[in-house]
């Protein structure tokens, strides 16, 4: 079921149009990057709603101010299910755990980092750099027969 159509069954017309029909998922974690101070209200309910009808979802939460600081975290703030920021987010056959508020990490970049690892020929040195949580690297030594990666 799409999720304006869920939302339909706990939100007034007016309140699905202004409520965000996109998030992103970090593991078993959905994060609303800008969720309307309008719903705040209904932020629990509508939580809920999702992880009862997203089988893989553990966790609903939102970010509640910018990037910041020198490694560019986020602000996340609990809406919905178990009380934990911290996850396993499985990408190109590789695991990786980190804590959504701790560190930078994007899942819009998954397609990125597998096209660079496809261009790894067997037996390259492989320098990264700026890599955060360094998903980078480690989808690099998973998935390719690179020498070295530093």
């Amino acid at each position: 079921m799409r999720l304006k159509e869920l939302m339909s069954s706990i939100l007034s017309e007016e309140e699905v149009n202004i409520m965000p029909m996109s998030f992103d998922t970090v593991g078993d974690i959905v994060i609303f990057n800008d969720f309307p101070e309008e719903l705040k209200d209904k932020e629990k309910e509508i939580g809920e709603l999702i992880i009862q009808n997203y089988k893989n979802i553990n966790v609903v939460a939102k970010k509640t101010g910018k990037y910041s600081g020198e490694y560019r975290v986020p602000q996340i703030e609990i809406m919905a299910g178990e009380n934990r920021k911290e996850t396993i987010h499985k990408e190109n056959n590789t695991r990786l755990k980190l804590n959504v508020e701790e560190a930078y990490f994007s899942t819009r970049t998954s397609t990125e980092r597998k096209r660079i690892f496809e261009m790894v020929k067997p037996g390259e040195n492989i320098l990264v750099m700026f890599s955060g949580i360094a998903p980078l690297p480690c989808v690099i030594s998973r998935n390719s027969e690179a020498k070295n990666i530093l």
